[in-house]
């Protein structure tokens, strides 16, 4: 537990206001899935990663820093704008090789290398289903998805 004291603690001093994956990638990884994490010079266990994660997240909460997505963590106001487009399945465009993009019923994916890309920049696009994508984005929300009574 003291390691991810340490760990957090210095970064709270500093009026923090959002805390993404990649500032607790030795706790968790960005699609929540648990990594090993170093503790007093031996390998943690599963659960003392779990535990470690937990009291990071109470921790946090305890600041004022809430969990609003599996693994991203702000003060009200301060959450990511541009991964709440992504959960939410709001339109955005993509710029530069391999980029993706989404209109709201298409996908398509940038040509993956830049030469590729400045010799045709848009590939085929795919249609998208939103009422089944929902599901597996907005379970990455700490709201989660309310689905319709059809959906049931």
């Amino acid at each position: 537990m003291r390691v991810v004291a340490l760990t957090l603690d210095p970064s709270l001093g500093a009026a923090l206001n959002m805390l993404d994956d990649w500032e607790i990638t030795s706790v968790v990884d960005v699609d929540g899935v648990v990594e090993r994490a170093s503790c007093d010079h031996h390998l943690a266990s599963d659960g003392e990663i779990a535990d470690m994660y937990e009291f990071a997240v109470d921790r946090l909460g305890s600041l004022g820093i809430r969990r609003y997505e599996i693994s991203n963590f702000a003060r009200p106001g301060f959450e990511s704008i541009h991964n709440l487009k992504y959960w939410r399945l709001e339109p955005y465009v993509g710029f530069g090789s391999d980029a993706h993009s989404f209109d709201g019923a298409l996908r398509w994916q940038n040509p993956e290398s830049p030469a590729e890309y400045v010799a045709a920049p848009r590939k085929e696009t795919v249609a998208a289903n939103p009422a089944e994508e929902r599901f597996f984005v907005g379970l990455r929300l700490m709201s989660g998805i309310q689905p319709t009574a059809e959906e049931w």
